[in-house]
């Protein structure tokens, strides 16, 4: 019998009583120990075990005496085991609304809490740490009378608010400004609830987050957040390092070897020495506490953790925080390795899952943006209140939405409806600011002597029929009217722009736009007088351009008769029969598509004569995944069946136009189990990109037989070897990958410049290159945990076609041009001091990530980054004298001032960096 068997033998008896599981544990920590340092301990170890399974005898039972024996014969290794010092920190792993409502999510956190404080007062060297702000929001909304308490454990040290996030948020879907905020608001609330004075949380802790963007360490660097937790996203090769950021930062790093959560045993201890060897510490982590249902430690944990301290073959255990722990790892962080890039992937599915709240979290992270962006316009220009209260309360319920089974769609019907009414008013506080701060800056912008157009009412029932949310019904009336379009983002826009004109009562065939040089804008009306709850309203489509974070004004004026009405004239003189193919083309690109498939057969650039597509074209296409993998709503499984919808079912086109701004087509076609799919394509003026307006009754249902799926899917003329994501703050380059990967547009890379391809969506994130495919998962009816999450009516819209360049800097313009669109509002009474045309402030050398008020009250706020691969300059200039301007961190406390020349300011940025720049005015 080798040593090993006899180590084994013993381990098996460790279940036979209290001292036989004291001796087994202890002799097996002991082995370890002594393998992590080469062996060296191997015959002490050895001798023990002889002993003990001589002693034991035929009947294998260890006595009692027997193991206080054996212990002694081990006692010589007791002093370098205790150099190893476990710090065991308490916590509750609350998942929010995962397999429950948030009645039950507010239950489980307060029961939690009352536990933990009675847990606290019973057993002084007890501690706990509790991540997630909006647990502590729940004890303030609906137990305050626990916070004096938790507060008081606090100030001892005992009771640790242990992250700098909302929630346990999704890292890779929300925009960099989410996860920005996520660090300012818990940060605020911290203070708020505990007091200035308190230690402000310095950890990300992520223990169950399903991966981690490639930007997290910037983000929080600039926080002052210097730790992270995590356990998803990482082979385990690594348990401790350094996360260095595209701009330089740097967070330590635990990823726990053994998982968070769980209850107190002696085996949890046994990587102890081989981590602490492998990096040249002596400092563990490790965490325990009941999860994911809320909980915490016990009462029998805490026992075994004091009489574990007791053991001599076990290392220094120590009631402890996150804190105590990354402070004592910090002295060794310069031994540790370092890594970059993200921290990916696991569970691909969800990329897709429970899609209508992923749709919600995309679009109400760009109205707050855009809102916010218009509010703090509206400070500056026409000195409206300060509505930051408003705002803060929004993100607020945008963040709670970004939990990782929320976002990710791994919860139950009842997550995604409670999401559904956060996003609902997040919306509504998105919509109404933005409202007001438009006609805040309406009222102030001068429209001449000659505009004194009446006022019209109309905000009970126009305003909403067109579905554009952010938009002021009630302006000027009569025949002449003025309409500010404002942009949000720091690149003038120039395309088509949607205009809906209420209540005008005019022809519309005789409509006339205008700019504010009163040169003609080229426009068309896409449909006349449609009724809408006692109103009537004309929608046009104007080719515009309005300057970044600014507006521009358009007039609308009726053209006087100048002749005879038109006789009609009959047409139906001749046969004609479609052609078997139709193409939409704008002089840049020309579209090819089957009229008995729908299919896109070619997609070619005009100038170079590129073709984009191989012959498989481009299609909607049903696929079945394998189910057996279990966890539907996570896992994506392998594809078993897939087929063309235009190849498989009939196929109906129609509504086939071409306008000097617009050409496009619709089709539809019934598959599957009664679903019906509906798609508007059209390709507009100026635009090498085909928008896909895609209207979805999904009555396809998981089961047995697998998983449904439906997916836009093109197959390209070159395969690609690598593509470029958008992802949190700056795009990532990953290789072909046969799954889903998270993004918010994918372009392949090659070395033909100006011809590679673009895939967008404003409200989908699950990607996919697979070297010769680019597709978009649309829609996935995932089984488990809800079996119907996609059941019913979908209307979504992406855009395909050839990128306008491939470089981080110019994905991200033409990205935020695409999700971000020139706002309308009506003109008003015109008699204020603005030009008709202004912007508040443009940027060089860097890319604006976010202009809103700052948290005092003083100026504006401008969040940036460097997406080029050198440090820059960034120059700013304002349509305003500057006052001051500095650097700051995220929550906007000064670094680094800056001077100021009149309008402009500049300053150094480094590639990657995530830099907040503070503005106010003279």
């Amino acid at each position: 019998m080798t040593f090993y068997d006899r180590l084994n033998e013993i381990f098996k008896k460790e279940g036979q009583s209290a001292h036989a599981e004291r001796i087994c544990a202890q002799m097996r920590f002991a082995a370890y120990l002594s393998k992590a340092q080469g062996g060296v301990f191997d015959k002490t170890i050895d001798e023990a075990a002889v002993f003990l399974l001589n002693s034991a005898g035929e009947k294998g039972v260890i006595e009692k005496k027997d193991a206080r024996k054996a212990e002694k014969m081990l006692l010589p290794l007791s002093k370098e085991a205790k150099k190893y010092k476990v710090h065991l920190v308490a916590h509750a792993h609350i998942d929010m609304n995962w397999l429950w409502g948030y009645e039950e999510t507010a239950a489980v956190t307060v029961n939690t809490f009352r536990t933990m404080i009675d847990l606290l007062s019973r057993y002084p060297s007890f501690t706990f740490s509790q991540s997630q702000a909006s647990t502590y929001e729940i004890c303030e909304k609906y137990a305050p009378e626990l916070l004096d308490r938790i507060s008081g454990f606090m100030k001892e040290g005992r009771w640790e608010f242990s992250s700098s996030t909302w929630v346990e948020n999704d890292e890779n879907m929300p925009c960099a400004e989410s996860l920005a905020r996520h660090q300012l608001y818990t940060r605020r609330y911290f203070k708020k609830l505990f007091g200035e004075d308190a230690p402000a949380p310095a950890l990300d802790f992520q223990p169950d987050t399903f991966g981690h963007a490639a930007s997290i360490p910037d983000i929080c660097a600039s926080a002052g957040v210097k730790w992270f937790y995590h356990c998803r996203g990482n082979d385990g090769s690594e348990s401790a390092y350094i996360w260095q950021g595209a701009g330089g930062a740097e967070l330590l790093v635990w990823c726990d070897p053994q998982w968070y959560g769980g209850g107190i045993s002696p085996r949890i201890f046994d990587r102890v020495p081989g981590v602490c060897e492998k990096y040249g510490v002596s400092s563990y982590l490790s965490v325990y506490g009941v999860g994911d249902h809320g909980g915490g430690p016990t009462a029998r944990d805490i026992e075994k953790l004091i009489e574990l301290q007791s053991w001599p073959l076990m290392p220094t255990l120590v009631f402890s925080s996150y804190r105590a722990f990354f402070e004592e790892l910090e002295a060794s962080e310069h031994k540790l390795p370092r890594r970059q890039g993200e921290c990916n992937f696991i569970f691909s599915g969800c990329y897709s899952s429970q899609s209508e709240t992923k749709a919600r979290n995309r679009l109400g992270e760009a109205r707050l943006i855009e809102s916010e962006a218009l509010s703090a316009m509206a400070g500056v220009w026409a000195h409206a209140a300060n509505d930051r209260a408003i705002f803060e309360t929004a993100w607020r319920k945008l963040l709670f939405s970004q939990f990782h089974d929320i976002l990710p769609g791994s919860g139950v019907r009842a997550t995604g409806e409670y999401a559904s009414g956060c996003f609902q008013e997040v919306d509504a506080a998105a919509v109404t600011r933005a409202e007001a701060s438009m006609r805040s800056i309406a009222e102030q912008i001068s429209l001449g002597e000659a505009f004194d157009a009446p006022f019209t009412g109309g905000g009970a029932g126009s305003g909403v029929a067109s579905g554009a949310s952010l938009c002021v019904p009630s302006g000027c009336g009569g025949k002449k009217r003025a309409f500010h379009l404002f942009c949000q983002t720091q690149n003038d826009y120039e395309g088509v722009c949607t205009l809906t004109v209420w209540d005008w009562r005019f022809d519309g065939g005789r409509a006339v736009f205008t700019d504010v040089r009163g040169e003609r804008i080229p426009f068309v009306m896409l449909s006349g007088n449609q009724g809408y709850w006692g109103h009537e309203f004309k929608t046009f489509l104007l080719y515009v351009k309005v300057p970044g974070c600014g507006y521009t004004t358009v007039f609308l004026d009726e053209e006087p008769i100048t002749d005879l009405p038109a006789i009609p004239i009959f047409e139906n003189r001749v046969l004609s029969f479609p052609e078997e193919t139709l193409a939409l083309d704008n002089g840049l690109v020309r579209a090819v598509f089957s009229r008995k498939t729908a299919k896109l057969l070619s997609l070619v650039d005009l100038s170079s004569g590129c073709e984009l597509l191989s012959g498989k074209g481009g299609c909607f296409r049903l696929g079945l995944e394998d189910r057996r993998q279990g966890m539907t709503a996570w896992k994506e499984g392998m594809r078993i069946k897939e087929e063309d919808l235009g190849e498989v079912e009939t196929v109906f086109c129609s509504g086939v136009s071409a306008s000097p701004l617009r050409s496009s087509f619709s089709f539809g076609l019934t598959f599957g189990d009664g679903s019906k799919l509906n798609v508007n394509v059209s390709l507009d003026r100026g635009s090498k990109l085909l928008r896909f307006e895609t209207d979805v009754q999904w009555f396809e249902k998981g089961g047995e037989t697998g998983v449904p799926r439906l997916d836009a899917v093109f197959s390209l003329k070159e395969k690609k070897e690598v593509c470029r994501y958008g992802a949190p703050l700056a795009p990532v380059d990953r290789p072909a990958l046969p799954h889903d990967v998270p993004g918010f547009f994918a372009c392949t890379l090659g070395s033909n410049a100006g011809k590679e391809a673009l895939l967008m969506s404003k409200t989908k994130y699950g990607f996919r290159c697979t070297g010769d495919q680019l597709s978009l998962t649309l829609l996935r009816s995932s089984l488990d945990p809800d079996p119907l999450p996609e059941y019913g009516s979908h209307r979504f819209e992406f855009s395909f076609g050839f990128a306008p360049g491939t470089s981080k800097e110019k994905l991200f313009e033409t990205y935020e041009n695409y999700i971000h669109v020139p706002i309308v509002c009506p003109g008003v009474s015109g008699k204020g001091s603005l030009p008709p045309e202004d912007r508040l402030l443009s940027l060089e050398g860097a890319q604006l990530l976010c202009l809103k008020r700052a948290e005092n009250g003083e100026g504006v706020v401008l969040r940036m980054t460097n997406l080029s691969d050198k440090e820059k300059t960034f120059r700013l200039k304002c349509s305003g004298r500057i006052a001051k301007a500095a650097i700051a961190d995220l929550h906007e406390t000064p670094l680094l001032s800056l001077r100021p020349s009149g309008s402009s300011v500049s300053g150094r940025i480094k590639t990657g960096e995530f830099l907040t720049l503070l503005v106010s005015f003279a």
